[in-house]
């Protein structure tokens, strides 16, 4: 569902382009995960981008790799309801890439990130190629990631929010 392998995919189609290095941050924790963690590693193995692709297992710092990230992608192939990596990707200051379905609708828009059609390495390549090439792009992108998840999730905002709605309503009850 997070798309690993449309991922992989997609950097296959940028494997002749130099300056990047993939993460895959998360472990299997049953047999079907174990067994779709190896063909991630085949793919990349067959696809000849295993040695830009660390596999890094779960990990309790999180937090630090998003800080040493300059992008931060993940390509659903289904819709998930909210996305609180992508909240935690924007507190980092990391310009999102994902597929334009489901919560990611909600969260990603085009000042912190960039949505691409579900299940399309081409478009994900195209998007991940532009902003491996442009520096200015993923910094713009990341300064808005702040500005977007203080929007979406700063607690003082979010009761501004409903104290004004409460407001709104109660006066059309009147």
């Amino acid at each position: 569902m997070k798309g690993q392998s449309v991922c992989i995919d997609a950097l296959a189609r940028l494997r002749e382009r130099p300056g990047w290095t993939c993460w895959q941050v998360g472990g299997a924790q049953q047999p079907a995960e174990e067994r779709y963690c190896a063909e991630l590693r085949e793919a990349a193995a067959r696809f000849g981008i295993a040695d830009r692709i660390r596999f890094v297992g779960e990990r309790d710092d999180v937090p630090r790799l998003l800080s040493a990230a300059d992008v931060y992608c993940q390509p659903n192939t289904e819709p998930e309801s909210f996305g609180l990596t992508f909240v935690e990707a924007l507190s980092a200051g990391l310009p999102v890439v994902t597929s334009a379905i489901g919560g990611a609708l909600e969260i990603v828009n085009d000042t912190c990130g960039v949505l691409v059609p579900p299940r399309d390495p081409a478009a994900l390549a195209t998007a991940l190629l532009r902003l491996i090439e442009d520096s200015t792009l993923r910094a713009r992108l990341g300064r808005h990631a702040l500005e977007r998840r203080k929007e979406l999730c700063d607690p003082s905002a979010q009761m501004h929010r409903i104290a004004t709605l409460l407001e709104e309503v109660s006066w059309e009850s009147v």
